[in-house]
């Protein structure tokens, strides 16, 4: 949690394999709760997993669908 406290950019990458994203979800809370810019990689494709993940979704200035392009985002801010 202190590595979130100290970044200006949160990004949360949810990955198909990982089993519930539940750590991911706690933090992409505390960074919202505390003003931070925040991305989302959302890689989950299960439609029942998928819609606990609407809250990290809507807390994210922008979704990806890849790793790559949220990458080539990220280096393309001010």
């Amino acid at each position: 949690m202190e590595a979130v406290r100290k970044s200006d950019i949160v990004l949360a990458n949810m990955e198909a394999s990982n089993p519930g994203g539940y750590s991911l979800a706690l933090e992409v809370g505390f960074a919202n709760a505390l003003g931070k810019r925040i991305f989302m990689v959302d890689q989950i494709e299960d439609p029942t997993v998928r819609r606990y993940f609407e809250m990290v979704r809507q807390c994210s200035e922008r979704v990806f669908l890849k790793l790559g392009d949220a990458l080539d985002h990220l280096l393309s801010l001010d």
